[in-house]
Formats: structure tokens, C-alpha cells, sequence
């Protein structure tokens, strides 16, 4: 048993800290299907992110795979994915702090 008591605090600002549109932040971004991806990552990619960079990182954050978003990507949402070991994997969008993480499971 611990003797160390928990550490309540409050704290009051007249500032903003977050100002992201939490129904614009899942547009931008999203799987289009399942999260469970076996040979290929289908993704809805909102045209905002032309010229910004996928990244496809490991569990543990080791950077995997890189995927330049251009205007033949939009149209073309896939990335192939037959090359990666089954797992668990982030696919992020450094750049973009509204951007969530979406994580994804390789199976097969």
C-alpha cells in the first residue's frame, strides 16, 4: 500500500486551447473501410491535404512508410500493404495537429 496521497489540482484560463472542429478533424482523414487491412489501405483523403506526407509508423514508432499525398492520390486512395508484417500500425499526418492518429491492424 502506497503512503503517498493523489494530486488533485484545478486550474482556471481565460484562454482558448483547443480550437479544432472536432467533426472537421475525422473528414480530412479517415479509413474507408474496416481497420483491419490485408493487402491494401483504403483511405478517404480530404483535398486540403495535396502536398502534405502519410506516415506510416511502427507499434513502438519506428517510421515505416512514407506516402506523398498528391492530386492522383486523391483519386486514388490505396496503399499497398502486402509488404508489411502482420501488426499493429499509425498512420499519421505530422504536419496537421488536428489530424488524429488512426492505428490499423496488418492482417494475413
Amino acid at each position: 500500500m502506497s503512503h503517498h496521497l493523489p494530486v488533485i489540482m484545478e486550474q482556471q484560463t481565460n484562454q482558448v486551447l483547443a480550437a479544432i472542429d472536432e467533426n472537421k478533424i475525422e473528414t480530412l482523414l479517415q479509413l474507408a473501410r474496416s481497420n483491419l487491412v490485408e493487402n491494401k489501405l483504403l483511405l478517404k483523403i480530404d483535398v486540403k491535404l495535396i502536398n502534405e506526407m502519410i506516415f506510416i509508423y511502427k507499434s513502438w514508432g519506428k517510421n515505416l512508410i512514407t506516402v506523398p499525398i498528391g492530386t492522383s492520390f486523391i483519386s486514388n486512395t490505396k496503399i499497398d500493404a502486402t509488404k508489411i508484417a502482420n501488426g499493429i500500425y499509425y498512420l499519421s499526418i505530422d504536419n496537421i495537429v488536428s489530424i488524429k492518429t488512426i492505428n490499423f491492424i496488418k492482417i494475413r
